[in-house]
């Protein structure tokens, strides 16, 4: 698992199906957030790890076995994860140490100002 650089981040755009899951994804990739952001190639990367101000986002390749064996380690037992694709929820029994880990619905909620000038 490779850590990339700030100035690299952009080359990940393409592997997340879901940036608006979480505003965080995207300020941490323009580098308006602090985050880190883990991959399995730098050059050509096909899985991810994001860690953001705010949540843990595993994206791309679920299926790359190496990667995921190394998130496993990489993982802590009380971490939830943003999964950025159906994909991952088959997957997260081998790539997570905490085996009672479950999915969660999040609710994503707008606010509208209806109050009138008169």
């Amino acid at each position: 698992m490779i850590e990339l650089k700030k100035e690299e981040f952009k080359i990940i755009n393409e592997l997340i199906e879901n940036p608006m899951c979480e505003l965080s994804i995207d300020s941490v990739i323009a580098g308006l957030a602090p985050g880190q952001i883990f991959v399995d190639s730098a050059t050509d990367p096909r899985s991810l790890l994001i860690y953001t101000p705010e949540c843990i986002v595993i994206a791309g390749d679920s299926n790359n076995n190496e990667f995921n064996k190394q998130l496993k380690e990489k993982l802590n037992f009380w971490d939830s994860v943003i999964l950025d694709s159906d994909q991952w929820s088959n997957m997260i029994e081998k790539i997570h140490p905490n085996p009672f880990l479950k999915e969660y619905t999040r609710y994503h909620y707008s606010f509208t100002n209806n109050q009138s000038n008169s």
